[in-house]
């Protein structure tokens, strides 16, 4: 499987660019290293749509790794507390 992060990502970036909108992705599967969501941007996943995280930590930047207490949830021992923050508004 590609790593398709760059082209989702790109995607966010340009509804973003246009004050907002929705991202779609198509029905497949899509391997994904982090995606930054932007304001007023929704992330929809068509039916079918899966996208699987990227087994390689390089794929992921390391300001993603850390949750907003400063847990480092790819190496925490400790079960991660889920913060659905992006850091933008209106963000889905």
């Amino acid at each position: 499987m590609s790593k398709d992060h760059a082209a989702i990502q790109r995607a966010i970036d340009r509804c973003a660019e246009w004050g907002g909108g929705t991202a779609w992705v198509p029905p497949g599967k899509y391997l994904c290293g982090t995606l930054v969501l932007k304001s007023h941007v929704r992330l929809y996943l068509d039916a079918g749509a899966t996208i699987a995280g990227s087994p390689d930590q390089e794929d992921y930047r390391r300001h993603a790794r850390r949750h907003a207490v400063g847990h480092d949830l790819l190496n925490d021992a400790q079960p991660a507390r889920r913060n659905p923050s992006c850091g933008a508004e209106n963000c889905e």
